[in-house]
């Protein structure tokens, strides 16, 4: 669902797009997430390309996934492209804001609230709708990848040795753009800023779309992508 837009507008250029759902979302929702088992997604979307190899574009949660699939297998991959993520969840303020978001989200999903809960995930506007009629997770793994985000930490491994860019949304309540800005220094890679929030795949479609097409444009070389 967050993807729709994304995916739509890069086949139209000429883009394959593989969009899996992570685990404890959508078709995976009862699959337990782990980053192995985010990992093994990831692998099996990429299988999809044959001896392509493609992009990986991640947000938030999909782009810790594809930061930690492509430093452990970077020669299956041709670049990340990365928004709405920073190199740390651990700092405080930010580990504290995720954790009650997930609490808060996991308890509307288990009483099966989905409006409230896409509004918790960050949908806003007459978007809302669209998200919430779509909005299926399992409550005890969005708790679980929640928990596991907080103590995600690149800065105490290596970059992943392949082409990057960064996408900081810059009105994003979510995640700072100051440590979005950061984890673009991290890796040494140039940055895209986009005007909109945490849920600017849905809510700015147009602009986040613009966004990503720039990021592809600035690796070289660049392949096929798989939004997470």
């Amino acid at each position: 669902m967050s993807w729709a837009s994304l995916a739509d507008s890069l086949r139209a250029v000429g883009y394959r797009v593989a969009a899996p759902d992570l685990p404890g979302h959508g078709t995976s929702r009862e699959t337990s997430f782990t980053w192995e088992s985010a990992r093994a997604t990831v692998r099996a979307a990429a299988e999809q390309f044959g001896p392509d190899k493609p992009v990986l574009i991640g947000l938030s949660l999909g782009a810790a996934t594809a930061i930690y699939a492509a430093q452990r297998e970077p020669a299956s991959f041709a670049g990340l492209v990365l928004a709405g993520a920073g190199a740390c969840w651990n700092d405080r303020c930010l580990r504290t804001g995720l954790t009650a978001a997930a609490a808060v989200g996991a308890l509307l999903a288990a009483v099966g609230r989905r409006e409230p809960l896409a509004h918790a995930a960050g949908f806003r506007g007459r978007e809302i709708f669209i998200a919430a009629r779509t909005a299926d997770v399992a409550p005890a793994q969005l708790w679980r990848a929640a928990r596991q985000l907080t103590r995600f930490d690149l800065r105490r491994t290596p970059p992943p040795p392949i082409p990057c860019a960064v996408i900081v949304l810059t009105d994003d309540r979510r995640m700072p753009p100051g440590l979005q800005r950061a984890l673009a220094r991290y890796l040494d890679c140039p940055h895209v800023d986009v005007a909109g929030d945490h849920d600017a795949p849905v809510c700015q479609t147009g602009r986040f779309s613009d966004g990503v097409h720039a990021a592809l444009v600035s690796l070289r070389p660049h392949g096929r992508g798989i939004p997470l």
